[in-house]
């Protein structure tokens, strides 16, 4: 077997390039791949390459050269070029060769992906997947139900509740982790309902370690950032308030707002009322 390194690569750069086809794109970054190690087209000794929506790969041959190389397209969704590359190294592994490339691109409309599916037919769409987010969604789901993974979950609270006007309450927010997994990287910001704010001296504080709180005096937004949180724990983090009017204030965090390095989140929205009453009349 032979050692297989990757000794020159390019790309094209990733953006709205209208006018620019994906086989375009494609060619700029064999030829940057080329530059960068120093060699020519005629060099290669065979190529495997792939495009899902812009084109048979090996046709870019017309535009870099016709030196009679061995050009393999590969078609495997959104694997392609994972795919391309591994049969590269296996080729150059079995000794067939010494020498290759691989390529991949591709380019799409503006938008969701396309409702139709292979040959035209509905039956992504019909299904209800024409964001493709909705199908890899309900993969990531199926293998949470299977390994026993769960989302962390959120609440908090402010007390106390009712309050006079110009009485200060306290807001609590505590996070749980019951995701089977310790998590890093915790950040969770909650923006306050307008006419509530953080008071002059906050005295904010946490017990999530290493957890970095944000409560700027006056405020509007009661932040941590950089918290680590072992499976099955919970911690908190809190400040002071303070309500410049009467009424009652719905402060809510929406689903998708905890952010770990794990990629875990708060699958549900959570909410707290502050009511605020105002102060008491003698008669």
């Amino acid at each position: 077997m032979s050692d297989v390194a990757i000794v020159g690569i390019g790309m094209h750069e990733f953006g709205r390039t209208e006018g620019v086809s994906g086989m375009d794109q494609g060619v700029v970054a064999v030829r940057r791949a080329l530059a960068d190690c120093g060699l020519q087209w005629s060099d290669m000794e065979f190529a495997f390459g792939g495009s899902m929506a812009t084109g048979a790969a090996d046709t870019m041959v017309s535009r870099v050269g016709l030196t009679g190389l061995p050009f393999t397209n590969v078609l495997n969704g959104c694997a392609t070029g994972g795919t391309a590359l591994n049969q590269t190294v296996n080729t150059i592994e079995a000794g067939a060769f010494d020498l290759g490339i691989v390529v991949g691109f591709d380019k799409h409309e503006r938008g969701a992906f396309r409702v139709k599916g292979p040959r035209g037919k509905d039956w992504y769409g019909g299904s209800g997947l024409a964001l493709t987010t909705q199908f890899f969604g309900m993969k990531i789901n199926r293998y949470m139900h299977e390994y026993g993974i769960t989302q962390p979950t959120l609440a908090k609270a402010f007390s106390p509740s009712p309050v006079l006007i110009g009485q200060v309450s306290r807001l609590t927010l505590t996070i749980n982790n019951g995701s089977g997994v310790a998590l890093s990287g915790v950040a969770l910001a909650d923006s306050l309902p307008d006419g509530v704010a953080l008071v002059a001296a906050p005295n904010a504080t946490t017990t999530c370690n290493n957890g970095v709180v944000t409560a700027n005096p006056g405020g509007g937004v009661l932040s941590i950032a950089g918290a680590v949180l072992a499976n099955g724990a919970s911690c908190t983090f809190s400040a002071d308030v303070l309500a410049n009017t009467t009424g009652s204030f719905a402060n809510a965090i929406p689903a998708g707002a905890l952010v770990t390095d794990q990629g875990l989140t708060n699958p549900a929205q959570v909410d707290a009322i502050l009511d605020v009453l105002p102060p008491a009349s003698v008669t």
